[in-house]
């Protein structure tokens, strides 16, 4: 994916609001019996944010970022503070011959599971173990995509992780709404981010 490790400060992060977007199609019948259509399985998140006045310290980040970015042209890093860890988190169970495996955070409820695959981890909290044992870094790899690499195919042995993560997004406008009020205040009425989904260029 052509994202960025540039990243908007905390306290302007914190102020977006979202989660994950899917797309269903409902068909009710006369009777009210309805049939639904799943679209669009994979969730896509989409992050807005509205400022009324504003000092500097808050919009120079935004029209820098926008700028940088140009426009919708290139993405970035995003932290979604509502849901940016994973603790524990299941990955997949070693066979001796796998080599690779893909970081995910599984959401659940009931009997229905959600897979979501991470592929923005933050290399500087993850930590991977097997068989509830924390393994060395040098044992494995972090890659792109948040791929992870052992030197050495794991055997028949669950493997977990813990880590934090980022989603790459993009701005979904080219052309934004910056008003001046003075000459140290603005506002931003409507600054929307969208999830870059992997395999996207």
């Amino acid at each position: 994916m052509n994202v960025d490790s540039a990243q908007l400060p905390d306290y302007v992060e914190r102020a977006f609001r979202g989660g994950p977007t899917f797309d269903t199609t409902i068909l009710p019948s006369v009777s009210g019996i309805e049939q639904r259509i799943v679209n669009m399985p994979l969730g896509r998140c989409q992050y807005t944010a509205g400022y009324g006045l504003r000092d500097r310290s808050v919009w120079e980040p935004l029209l820098a970022f926008f700028y940088a970015q140009m426009g919708q042209a290139y993405g970035f890093t995003f932290r979604d503070w509502i849901d940016y860890q994973v603790t524990g988190g299941a990955i997949a169970t070693g066979d001796g011959t796998t080599t690779n495996f893909q970081l995910v955070k599984v959401y659940s409820t009931g009997s229905r599971t959600y897979t979501r695959n991470i592929t923005l981890p933050d290399p500087t909290t993850l930590v991977v173990y097997l068989a509830g044992v924390a393994q060395a870094g040098s044992t494995y790899d972090l890659l792109t995509n948040g791929i992870v690499h052992f030197h050495s195919a794991p055997g028949s042995v669950p493997i977990t992780a813990d880590f934090q993560f980022f989603v790459p997004v993009r701005f979904a406008t080219d052309r934004p709404e910056f008003q001046l009020q003075t000459l140290e205040s603005a506002s931003v009425p409507n600054i929307i981010l969208l999830e870059i989904l992997a395999g996207s260029p």
